[in-house]
């Protein structure tokens, strides 16, 4: 009678261990990609909400004078407002100035998020 032996061969040994391997680097790049997307994303939300604070605070204090303001949010967000006004036109049959407000957020790695949004100027303006 022939004696069977029981375990794995070199071959099946290899061959699992190169399919281990293969799996697991891909998972790996999987959860890495991830990761920088959910990085990205935080860094977008976060320019979101400047830019909506930003225009909140130009709304509230009503402080539509044509031009370009800029700044900085924590150390890390270069913010500039640019205020442009509209047709003449327009403007001159109306109390209400339609201004043009683009707000734009940069930060490292020459990433940017902008706003364009329409305004109405409600009188005279109390400045930024």
């Amino acid at each position: 009678m022939a004696c069977r032996q029981k375990g794995f061969t070199l071959l099946e040994i290899l061959v699992s261990f190169v399919l281990f391997v293969l799996v697991g680097t891909t998972l790996f790049q999987l959860i890495q990609a991830g990761s920088r997307n959910i990085a990205a994303s935080e860094e977008i939300t976060h320019a979101s909400l400047i830019a909506k604070s930003l225009l909140s605070k130009l709304e509230v204090t009503n402080a539509y004078t044509i031009g370009n303001y800029s700044g900085t949010y924590s150390t890390k967000y270069n913010w500039t407002i640019r205020l442009t006004e509209l047709d003449q036109s327009i403007s001159s049959l109306h109390r209400h100035k339609p201004i043009l407000a683009t707000i734009t957020i940069s930060w490292p790695k020459d990433k940017k998020y902008e706003v364009k949004t329409l305004v109405l100027s409600h009188g005279d303006p109390h400045g930024i």
